[in-house]
């Protein structure tokens, strides 16, 4: 699963010759991390309310 972020300018196959450096890479792993932690935290509040209701 991977999200890209709109904000690093670079799409699809272009993106892998053009390496991010600098503050602008970092900001883009902490978008996908913190993307990543939010999806999990959903997924598992929605299975805690799904399995709750039952």
């Amino acid at each position: 699963m991977a999200i890209v972020p709109p904000t690093n300018g670079f799409h699809g196959p272009g993106a892998q010759r053009r390496p991010m450096r600098g503050p602008r890479r970092d900001r883009w792993m902490w978008w996908r991390l913190g993307s990543g932690v939010a999806a999990t935290v959903a997924g598992v509040v929605a299975l805690l309310i799904f399995t709750a209701d039952r």
